[in-house]
This record gives C-alpha cells, sequence and structure tokens, in this order.
C-alpha cells in the first residue's frame, strides 16, 4: 500500500479492487476489504481515490459504500 497524501490517492495492491463497471459488487467486504478500510480509519488517511495494482480507478466513497458498511470501527 502506498499513500500519496498530497494527492490523497491511495494505491494498493490486491486488498482492493473497484468492481468493473456494470459488475455485482460483493455481497459482503473481503478480509483485504476490511483490513484497508480499518487501516485507513486508524491512520486517519484522507483519501479520495483509490488505484489498485489491477482493474479500474475508484473513488472512496464507492470504496467505503462497500467496505465500511458491515465493517465495525475498532475506535
Amino acid at each position: 500500500m502506498v499513500y500519496l497524501p498530497k494527492e490523497k490517492i491511495l494505491f494498493s495492491a490486491d486488498l482492493y479492487t473497484p468492481p468493473a463497471q456494470g459488475a455485482q459488487p460483493p455481497a459482503n467486504p473481503t478480509p483485504g476489504m476490511r483490513t484497508l478500510f480499518q487501516n485507513i480509519r486508524l491512520q486517519k488517511l484522507d483519501v479520495t481515490t483509490h488505484v489498485p495494482a489491477h482493474g479500474r480507478v475508484g473513488t472512496n466513497d464507492e470504496f467505503v459504500k462497500l467496505a465500511g458498511t458491515t465493517t465495525t470501527s475498532s475506535n
């Protein structure tokens, strides 16, 4: 994972890949998505854009919708 704070970009490999346009999102977050969500919150990262190693670029709002709704906070 690499975070570019000035650009608010988070690059991650194999933790989260936004679903392809028109594809059905996962019903539940994967363990990698839950871990990434928790670490973003723990580190207080101000992310706007997710760039995966594979697949399309996505927004943090999209990620939170997929990963954050069923993830319990550790705070």
